[in-house]
C-alpha cells in the first residue's frame, strides 16, 4: 500500500528531511483529539472540509504519484512532464499563473504530490478545484479555533474524571499569578477543582486559554501592555517586572542593576530570535517598558479575563452563547 505523507523523495535541496513519511493529516487529528488547550486555525482542523478534502486528494493521488517517481530518476523531469500535461509546454510562461490560475494550482498541488507525498507540501495552492474552496476564511478560521479548544476542554474533563452535567464553569484567570491565578467557578466539590487546576497547569494550558479569552473579547490596551511588557521581560530576563525599582523613567533590579543592559543581554544570549532581528525584539520590549514607566505599574489595569465554558456552547464570553 502506498505510503501518504510528506517525504523528500528527490532530495531538493533546502528542504525538510524526514525517515519515514510525515502523515500531516493523523498528526493533526491527533493534536486536534488531544486534551492540550490549544486554538487552532481552520488550516489545523481536520474535521474542515478544506482539510478533508485535501486528505482525499492525497488519497487519490498517491499510486499515481507513486507511479511517476518510478518513471522519472529526477525532480526536473516530473516539471517538465506536468507542464506539458497542463499547459502543453514543457516551462511555464510567466502569464500562465494569472491566466489559468485553477490549472497552475493542479499543476503545484500534483508537482507537490509527486515530489513530497503530499499536495500539501510547499506553495500548496488553494485555487485547484479539485479541493473545497477556501472563500470566507476569516469567519471559519474563528469558528475553527472556538472548536478547536472548545473540543480539547472536552477531552481534559473527560480524561480527568470530571463532568459538569448541565452546569458552566467560569474561568477566571489573572496572568501574574501562574496557575494560582486562575479561579473556577461552576464546580463545587473541591478535589475535583484541584484537579482540573492541575490539568491547566500542564502543557501551557492556562497561558492557552488566557491567548483565546485575549483573541475572543475586547481587551483594554493598557491591560494589554502591561501584560506584553511583563511577559516579555519575564522571556527574556526571568525579572518580574511588578518587583522593580522604578527610578528616572527606567527600571532597576534591588541590586542596582539596569533592566536595559540585563534585556539586550537576554535577547543576545536567546536562541529564539534571529541575529538579523535581535535589536528589533530589544526596541520591541523597551517601548513596552517605557509605557509600563510613563503610566505606573499600580496605574495600569490588569489583564483580568473571564470565559464561560459548557458542553452545549464550548467556551463563550460571558453573557453570550458562542455564534459565528
Amino acid at each position: 500500500m502506498t505510503e501518504i505523507g510528506y517525504y523528500n523523495y528527490y532530495n531538493i535541496q533546502g528542504r525538510r528531511n524526514v525517515d519515514t513519511p510525515d502523515d500531516w493529516y493523523q498528526k493533526m487529528v491527533n493534536q486536534y483529539e488531544s486534551d492540550d488547550l490549544r486554538t487552532k486555525d481552520e488550516m489545523l482542523n481536520p474535521y474542515s472540509d478544506l482539510n478533508k478534502s485535501t486528505h482525499a486528494l492525497d488519497e487519490k493521488l498517491a499510486s499515481w504519484a507513486e507511479g511517476m517517481r518510478t518513471k522519472f530518476s529526477n525532480a526536473d523531469d516530473v516539471d517538465k512532464y506536468l507542464c506539458k500535461k497542463y499547459f502543453g509546454q514543457e516551462r511555464i510562461g510567466y502569464t500562465m499563473k494569472d491566466q489559468e490560475p485553477e490549472k497552475y494550482a493542479m499543476y503545484k498541488n500534483d508537482l507537490n504530490m509527486v515530489m513530497y507525498g503530499t499536495v500539501k507540501a510547499y506553495q500548496f495552492n488553494l485555487k485547484d478545484p479539485r479541493l473545497t474552496s477556501a472563500d470566507e476564511y476569516d469567519k471559519a478560521e474563528e469558528k475553527a479555533k472556538h472548536d478547536s479548544i472548545s473540543n480539547n476542554m472536552a477531552h481534559l474533563l473527560e480524561n480527568n474524571g470530571i463532568d459538569i452535567g448541565n452546569n458552566s464553569l467560569l474561568f477566571s484567570i489573572n496572568p501574574y499569578s501562574g496557575v494560582n491565578g486562575i479561579q473556577i467557578d461552576g464546580i463545587d466539590d473541591l478535589n475535583m477543582k484541584s484537579i482540573l487546576l492541575q490539568a491547566l497547569d500542564k502543557n501551557n494550558n492556562s497561558t492557552n486559554l488566557l491567548h483565546y479569552g485575549m483573541q475572543s473579547q475586547n481587551v483594554d490596551s493598557d491591560a494589554r501592555t502591561k501584560y506584553r511588557a511583563y511577559t516579555s521581560l519575564k522571556e527574556y530576563t526571568g525579572l518580574d517586572l511588578s518587583e522593580l525599582i522604578l527610578k528616572d523613567g527606567e527600571y532597576y533590579t534591588a541590586d542596582g542593576q539596569g533592566v536595559n543592559e540585563l534585556l539586550k543581554e537576554g535577547i543576545e544570549s536567546s536562541n529564539s530570535v534571529g541575529l538579523d532581528f535581535k535589536g528589533a525584539a530589544f526596541n520591541y520590549v523597551k517601548d513596552l517598558l517605557n509605557k509600563v514607566a510613563e503610566k505606573g505599574w499600580n496605574l495600569m489595569p490588569d489583564l483580568d479575563i473571564k470565559i464561560g465554558y459548557s458542553k452545549e456552547n464550548g467556551f463563550y464570553t460571558l453573557g453570550n452563547s458562542y455564534e459565528v
